[in-house]
């Protein structure tokens, strides 16, 4: 089984712009801790998302489904989800399906996060302990040997 790594931080000062690192591989046997990590997110009141994929080296139909299925809350709450540094696999995948009809992607974090268009300075990515939230470092799979 391979791990799937997920970390987060905050885009912006205030709180509203969610940069989430999706790392390893994401497949039927680990999907469930993506849904958790988008549960946490509404649960915690941001509602703009960006999912850098930089380290995933393998999403499974599991994993998009998740993704499309989960950019209708967050939009009904006035934010979205935007998907920042795919690789060209990734990618591959991404435009055969053609989820770019529904999910918007980016070539960097920094385009995403000014893609909301906010106020804010978005590119002074928080990197504070206070606000990481809970799902921030899962992985999932064996230990690595010590």
């Amino acid at each position: 089984m391979e791990k799937i790594q997920i970390d987060s931080k905050f885009a912006d000062k205030n709180g509203e712009i969610m940069i989430v690192e999706l790392g390893g591989h994401v497949d039927q046997s680990n999907s469930f801790q993506l849904q958790k990590m988008f549960d946490d997110i509404i649960e915690s009141k941001v509602f703009k998302v960006i999912v850098d994929f930089k380290s995933l080296h393998y999403m499974s139909s599991a994993g998009w489904g998740i993704f499309v299925g989960e950019v209708k809350r967050f939009r009904e709450n006035g934010g979205d989800i935007r998907l920042a540094a795919m690789n060209p696999e990734i990618n591959d995948v991404y435009q055969m399906l053609e989820f770019y009809h529904i999910l918007d992607d980016f070539t960097t974090v920094e385009e995403a996060a000014a893609s909301f268009e906010s106020d804010d300075d978005v590119l002074d990515i928080v990197d504070d302990d206070d606000k990481t939230l809970p799902f921030s470092g899962i992985t999932s799979g064996p230990e690595p040997d010590s």
